[in-house]
């Protein structure tokens, strides 16, 4: 009978963290820090969200919503509206 080698995280047993988790977790904290201080000093109107600065660093709704603690479509809906303010007349630079 033949058995299938665990995957090297498996094998080094249950305490070893993975790095994807590692590097989640140390996200999560800096996206943590930086709302705060944001809405320290700015309005919620002035500051690009956390949401969208993430996604334009290549992370899905999905994988936002995990560092962030909620849910893909809240994800997805805050970086659509804060895009589409974005691009809203008042904003637009003259040519």
């Amino acid at each position: 009978m033949m058995v299938a080698a665990k995957p090297k995280d498996e094998a080094q047993g249950s305490g070893a963290l993975r790095s994807e988790v590692i590097l989640a977790g140390i996200l999560a904290l800096l996206a943590a820090d930086r709302d705060d201080k944001l809405r320290e000093v700015t309005s919620s109107d002035a500051r690009r969200r956390t949401e969208v600065v993430l996604a334009d660093a290549g992370l899905s709704p999905s994988e936002i919503g995990k560092v962030l603690n909620k849910k893909p479509n809240t994800v997805a809906k805050i970086i659509q509206r804060a895009r589409a303010k974005d691009v809203s007349p008042s904003n637009e630079e003259p040519a």
